[in-house]
């Protein structure tokens, strides 16, 4: 009787053996970034011929959130929200006048910059290990681009008067915006993470130009291409 007993915890005991341990994943990241904001294509030109020369200049970012939440350990959906901000080459934008107008001198003050917030929800490929998880992310959303105002005097270099001004105001766009990105996040303590992001994003923004003068105003529709690389230092937490 004994040794039945024995013999049917026994079998019991390698049943439980046998049945695998349920694998276990963080579930999720939350943080924060800084760093810079690189311009290319169209959105860098200083070319005057081109009707969609953005004249933008390298500027700083702000990635105020990055979160992820995972369905699989290497499956995660997510968003970010992004504020980009760039110089305008005031230089290169009056040159042409300067170049072409001999007789008068140009002054161009312009105020705020190019800043451009993007809210993309995202399809996340998470690899982790021990020491290093690399998030890369596709992402599709909503860009707002505001464009900076311009004002030109031009004076006449023989009297020192005024001879002409004009003004350039431009309304707030939106618009889609799509972005690919990597995170790669080095776990330093207990669910703290210390990360280095990089994102591509890029998108065509619909602006009305308003440009003004001392007789009428005008309005130019320009179809500004935005492309932008973003990249950023932070620190998240791990969401267990």
């Amino acid at each position: 009787m004994i040794s039945v007993i024995c013999l049917g915890v026994s079998s019991h005991a390698q049943v439980f053996d046998q049945i695998p341990e349920q694998e276990t994943f963080d579930i999720g990241f939350l943080g924060s970034s800084m760093g810079i904001a690189i311009p290319f294509g169209e959105f860098k030109r200083t070319d005057y011929q081109s009707l969609y020369a953005g004249y933008a200049e390298i500027g700083y970012q702000n990635q105020i959130i990055d979160f992820s939440k995972k369905f699989s350990k290497h499956f995660a959906v997510g968003v970010d929200w992004h504020r980009s901000v760039f110089g305008f080459d005031e230089q290169a934008y009056i040159h042409p006048y300067e170049d072409f107008n001999r007789e008068y001198t140009f002054t161009i003050e312009t105020e705020d910059n190019w800043v451009i917030h993007s809210a993309l929800g995202n399809a996340v490929l998470n690899v982790p290990s021990k020491i290093l998880d690399v998030d890369i992310r596709l992402g599709l959303g909503l860009g707002r681009v505001s464009r900076p105002k311009i004002q030109i005097t031009a004076n006449s270099i023989q009297t020192g008067y005024l001879a002409a001004y004009w003004a350039e105001d431009t309304e707030t766009a939106y618009d889609l915006i799509v972005g690919a990105g990597a995170n790669f996040r080095f776990h330093v303590y207990r669910g703290i993470d210390l990360f280095f992001s990089a994102d591509y994003q890029r998108m065509n923004a619909d602006l009305a130009i308003e440009i003004r003068d001392h007789f009428e105003s005008v309005t130019e529709e320009r179809d500004q291409n935005i492309e932008m690389l973003q990249l950023g230092a932070g620190v998240g937490f791990t969401l267990k």
